[in-house]
């Protein structure tokens, strides 16, 4: 899923319609793990494409989805960027 946040900027709506469709269709399928996942690369992705705003909001409930379901590490990944710690920010390959 980090490929969609490490993506260039002239791709980064193409990477989110495909992570969406991920999303909704892991939903759909009952993939809880891979929904998620989905969830929060897209809530990098705002992050990373200036929309702190909206990497919150969707981080904060991401965090209440992924404690109910009991995935605790995707929870603390989202608590984090939904607090804006530097440590949610996506990193680059060197």
């Amino acid at each position: 899923m980090r490929a969609a946040v490490l993506l260039p900027p002239g791709r980064q709506a193409q990477a989110a319609a495909a992570l969406a469709g991920v999303r909704d269709e892991a939903a759909g399928s009952g993939l809880v793990e891979l929904r998620l996942e989905a969830e929060l690369a897209l809530a990098e992705r705002a992050r990373a494409a200036g929309r702190p705003a909206t990497a919150r909001a969707l981080a904060a409930a991401l965090v209440r989805d992924a404690h109910a379901a009991g995935y605790a590490l995707i929870d603390a990944r989202a608590a984090a960027l939904a607090a804006g710690s530097p440590a949610a920010a996506p990193t680059r390959p060197r």
